[in-house]
Formats: C-alpha cells, sequence, structure tokens
C-alpha cells in the first residue's frame, strides 16, 4: 500500500496558519460569506450529498446548520 498526499499549511508552535485564518475571519479582514454557494438544514444532509455527488448544482462550499433553513 503506498498512500500519497500533501499538505498546504502549517501547523505548529511558531507557525499555524489555522489560528492565523481564524483570527484574520473574526477581525473582519477576510470575508469568507461569499464562498458559501448553498446551506442545508443538518435533517437534509442526505440531499446535500446527492446533489455534490451528483454535481446537479455547481458548488464551491456546502454548509450543513442546525435549525437552519436551506437557501440553495
Amino acid at each position: 500500500l503506498t498512500v500519497f498526499g500533501t499538505w498546504n499549511s502549517s501547523y505548529n508552535e511558531r507557525i499555524n496558519d489555522w489560528k492565523e485564518s481564524l483570527l484574520a475571519m473574526a477581525e473582519k479582514r477576510i470575508d469568507v460569506t461569499p464562498l458559501i454557494t448553498h446551506r442545508f438544514p443538518l435533517q437534509d444532509c442526505n440531499k446535500a450529498f446527492e446533489m455534490m455527488k451528483n454535481r446537479t448544482e455547481f458548488f464551491n462550499k456546502v454548509m450543513l446548520e442546525l435549525g437552519g433553513e436551506e437557501n440553495a
């Protein structure tokens, strides 16, 4: 078995791209809202997965939300 992969960010004590990204979002330096193309209530997760699997619509970031309404 040979496993190949990549990692595109730094995550250690000195450099942590994840924390830096979250801080930038919290401080409104980065607006990721336009990247979200679909929102589904959690109970409709199968509908969301089918849409992505079958590629019936363009999607970029699909959010599953607790108690939300679908905005697809």
